[in-house]
């Protein structure tokens, strides 16, 4: 009777934090690689990729004893970054045709970043209301702690949506 395989995943992805148990990353790498997959780590921030560095070292150990050896290559996400834009520039080709025709993101900003907390509040309350998006902030940036502001408009799934934010900054 002929025996019915399951398909090996191709490229398997991992997400490390500053928190992640480099033990627990090094066993699913070493279980990933063992089952035929390639696997890619996602390591945000100086502490993320610590903890991968020790989980590729770790799970090399777990490999070496069978006969697998592992090699990481490195690489760095391209994001394109500008300057300061007028907000009609970075949402409007047309305008950014005029107003920045070097920007590399002219009319295709998707991150926005307000010099000020009331600025922020302004900008994110307009699309938010106006646009019909959702929107979660203002996130605040540079504080010893993870603090967030809320208004007193917001509802229960924007506190929640707050709260989960929040707690990935701790």
């Amino acid at each position: 009777m002929p025996t019915i395989t399951e398909p090996k995943p191709a490229i398997g992805c991992l997400k490390v934090s500053s928190k992640s148990s480099p033990a627990s990353v090094a066993g699913a790498i070493a279980g990933m690689i063992k089952d035929g997959a390639t696997v890619e780590i996602q390591a945000v921030g100086a502490g993320a990729v610590n903890q991968a560095v020790k989980a590729v070292a770790i799970s090399r150990g777990f490999l070496s004893p069978v006969g697998i050896e592992i090699c990481c290559i490195p690489s760095f996400a391209d994001i394109v970054i500008d300057g300061e834009l007028q907000f009609d520039a970075a949402v409007s080709h047309r305008v950014a045709e005029t107003k920045c025709p070097e920007s590399p993101l002219a009319g295709r900003a998707n991150t926005f970043i307000f010099p000020d907390i009331n600025a922020g509040n302004i900008g994110y309350k307009i699309c938010q209301r106006m646009g019909g998006f959702e929107a979660y902030g203002p996130i605040l940036q540079g504080l010893n702690a993870p603090i967030n502001d809320l208004s007193r408009g917001c509802n229960a799934q924007e506190v929640y949506s707050m709260a989960i934010i929040t707690a990935a900054l701790a």
